[in-house]
């Protein structure tokens, strides 16, 4: 590691005493293993060497559920809760994170929940979660009130949907109706791929905004800036530059849950469709 590298990590991680991790099934045993070890360089002063302690000796919460999700862009095996073997890819990275996994021993279950208002929508996820629907879940819809999209609590309803597509179509939809409604000219924003530094190649080479509209970011753009997954906001100024755009300030928003949405339950184009599928999506929805 540099020596740049190293006053980049003690800068970030000098004063931090806490670091939380959400979502940490997702979290794979290099990645920890090698988080831990950053950290503890981040934490040694000047001349000292890097603490024995995981993570530098700083507090961490695990939070989410352990067995939910698999981690991201590697093997399955890659998970925590996987046992270690001696063919694992990463042998070392994983008896390391399986030693840091073993130093947590205190565990809180939070027994209640603040985001879902109705009852009978909380009892019928809940079955939904553990893949026990029976057909008193079944007669709530015949229940249910017809939606009115004209009403004022359907205005800025959000929509969830696997379809590329249809994400897309949506997408140009409401912002002509903000358009409209708000008086604002939408703006085509291109940016050039000739530096470097510039260059995503997940992101549109085209972007369309307006001043006040609410605005998501779907990757992780420059996580340093907290323009990552999940991030919300609000255009307040669009400001042109002749080198590269400025940053639009956005909250994170991480597992929101919206009073309005509508769930596109249909077959996605790729893979299926299944019952914690439907309950991820569902669970959007605050009843």
């Amino acid at each position: 590691m540099s020596t740049e590298t190293k006053v980049k990590l003690q800068a970030t991680w000098r004063y931090v005493q806490y670091l939380i991790y959400d979502e940490i099934s997702m979290i794979s045993k290099f990645f920890l293993a090698n988080m831990s070890q950053h950290i503890s360089i981040g934490k040694m002063e000047e001349g000292e060497v890097p603490s024995v302690l995981s993570f530098g000796s700083i507090s961490v919460i695990l939070v989410s559920n352990f067995f939910q999700f698999l981690p991201v862009v590697c093997a399955p095996s890659e998970a925590l809760y996987y046992p270690t073997t001696t063919i694992h890819k990463n042998q070392g990275e994983s008896q390391i994170s399986h030693a840091i996994d073993e130093e947590f021993t205190t565990v809180v279950t939070l027994r209640e929940q603040m985001h879902i208002e109705d009852p009978v929508w909380h009892n019928f996820l809940q079955h939904l979660h553990l893949s026990f629907i029976t057909e008193h879940h079944l007669m709530m819809l015949p229940n249910c009130q017809p939606t009115d999209f004209t009403s004022p609590a359907w205005k800025d309803a959000c929509l969830v949907t696997p379809h590329h597509v249809i994400h897309e179509l949506w997408n140009k939809a409401a912002l002509c109706k903000h358009g409209k409604s708000a008086k604002q000219i939408i703006l085509h924003m291109r940016y050039s791929k000739n530096k470097q530094k510039q260059c995503r190649q997940d992101l549109s080479d085209m972007v369309e905004l307006m001043i006040s509209i609410k605005v998501m970011v779907m990757l992780n753009a420059e996580t340093d800036l907290d323009i990552t997954n999940g991030a919300c906001g609000t255009v307040t100024d669009i400001l042109l530059s002749p080198d590269e755009p400025d940053i639009v300030d956005m909250d994170p928003l991480q597992g929101q849950t919206l009073p309005m949405v509508l769930v596109d339950i249909t077959t996605p184009p790729t893979g299926g469709l299944s019952l914690f599928n439907l309950y991820v999506a569902l669970s959007y929805s605050s009843g």
